[in-house]
């Protein structure tokens, strides 16, 4: 009997657990955000430091629930040695200290945001999904503990004591200061906005056409158009380059490189990825962490002595470097700096092309990869 009791108690505390890390590491890798650099707490709105506050508050009070409910699990066990071999109290301790374990990842979340830089970390899954653990493994929890302590009786007091639990989530889940608008409607308001200054619609269909093989949805077009024309415009590029389909594609391609070395050349992860660097590059309050700064560096360029080498082969995806550093995927615009840059083209083991150019300005290099 003890060791059914050991089982049950174990098995729940390490399938919690499990459970919880999968959530936490698989929002880090889906959160659709532009992770790199650093946060400098100058750029934390006053939005941003409610949010942190209220989310830790919630994070917070639920851990201290669990932790007192454990305690007083504990001390009446210790007065009433048939608690401590039920099934029933058993596993919703088990429950409590995963409750317990989410309440250390959410500090964690928030600690990961702030050294990792994208403000849009900290409203993503990461954080609103490991509240959500807390509150359901607690939920669990009481309703385990309720039905050893009542034993079946007072069915009514139970049945009100569950409704009332059901609705702790919706009070929970989402504690920011403010709604904060979808990606999309964020991209589709940006759109939508009068403004003098925008890209032409075809620059992005034919990239992505050209890039993936499918055809983007409005949505989607919107979210590519504000982040090239927020790029362009941040870099104090003229209009009249940062509107063509070159200065698109350049911009696009290295925010694909960068959701290539996230995850995978998925498309539906660069659309995740182009909307996180949008919401990053696009708030007022926006933090300019590694990637960031090298996509403004990269654009910066446009309105320097520079020329454009365009990059492809017969292999799609083969991954270029430009003078020993690896900057993208075939077929990849790149625009550089006037002087001479040695250009490689690599497919797995195997060295498609290497080349050296010079560029002057305003020169165009098309580079064409094959087997050798």
């Amino acid at each position: 009997m003890s060791r059914q009791i050991g089982l049950v108690f174990w098995t729940t505390l390490a399938l919690g657990i499990c459970f919880a890390t999968f959530v936490y590491r698989s929002a880090q890798t889906n959160s659709g955000c532009s992770v790199g650099g650093s946060y400098d707490p100058a750029v934390l709105s006053e939005k941003d430091k409610v949010y942190i506050d209220r989310f830790t508050d919630s994070s917070k009070w639920l851990e201290t629930i669990a932790y007192g409910t454990l305690v007083g699990v504990v001390v009446t066990g210790l007065k009433n040695r048939s608690i401590l071999i039920s099934k029933a109290v058993n596993f919703g301790s088990a429950l409590l200290i995963v409750s317990v374990y989410s309440s250390f990842l959410s500090q964690d979340a928030v600690l990961l945001a702030l050294s990792k830089g994208p403000v849009c970390l900290l409203y993503s899954n990461m954080t609103r999904w490991l509240v959500v653990c807390q509150v359901w493994s607690l939920i669990v929890a009481f309703e385990s503990l309720a039905l050893w302590f009542l034993k079946g009786r007072h069915s009514i007091s139970l049945a009100g004591f569950a409704l009332l639990l059901l609705a702790v989530p919706d009070a929970h889940a989402s504690p920011s200061a403010e709604p904060t608008p979808k990606p999309q409607e964020q991209n589709v308001a940006q759109a939508a906005a009068p403004d003098s200054v925008s890209v032409k619609k075809s620059c992005i269909v034919d990239w992505v056409k050209s890039q993936y093989g499918v055809t983007p949805t409005e949505d989607e077009i919107a979210t590519m158009t504000s982040l090239a024309l927020s790029v362009g415009k941040k870099a104090q590029v003229p209009p009249s380059l940062f509107q063509t389909c070159a200065f698109v594609a350049s911009s696009l391609d290295q925010v694909r490189w960068a959701a290539y070395n996230v995850g995978s050349g998925d498309y539906k992860l660069f659309v995740k990825y182009a909307n996180g660097v949008n919401s990053d590059i696009s708030a007022s309050h926006w933090s300019q962490g590694a990637f960031l700064s090298s996509l403004l560096a990269a654009a910066e360029l446009w309105r320097a002595k520079s020329g454009l080498i365009v990059v492809s082969s017969k292999t799609p995806g083969s991954i270029v470097s430009i003078d020993d550093s690896q900057v993208g995927l075939t077929t990849y615009v790149y625009r550089a700096s006037c002087g001479a840059h040695t250009v490689t083209v690599r497919n797995g083991m195997h060295n498609l092309l290497k080349q050296e150019v010079n560029i002057v300005d305003g020169q165009e290099v098309d580079l064409h990869a094959d087997s050798q």
